[in-house]
């Protein structure tokens, strides 16, 4: 275990690089599909606003699909 993050709880704030990270909860990138032509909208800053509010560490953000001309 790597010794620097001994004696944190889940939800203390913690030391992330340069940054410090609202806790040690991450949200992981998930393809909802959101974003109609992959451009997010405000729905999506909306999503990510009420988890990172409500105490979301760090937030990866979601994948988006591309069109592959193979798929065509």
């Amino acid at each position: 275990m790597d010794q620097k993050f001994v004696g944190y709880t889940l939800l203390q704030s913690v030391p992330f690089g340069n940054e410090m990270l609202a806790s040690r909860l991450v949200m992981a990138p998930m393809t909802r599909m959101f974003s109609p032509e992959g451009i997010p909208g405000d729905n999506v800053a909306q999503y990510y606003r009420k988890r990172a509010e409500n105490g979301i560490g760090l937030i990866i953000t979601e994948g988006t699909a591309i069109n592959h001309p193979a798929q065509q």
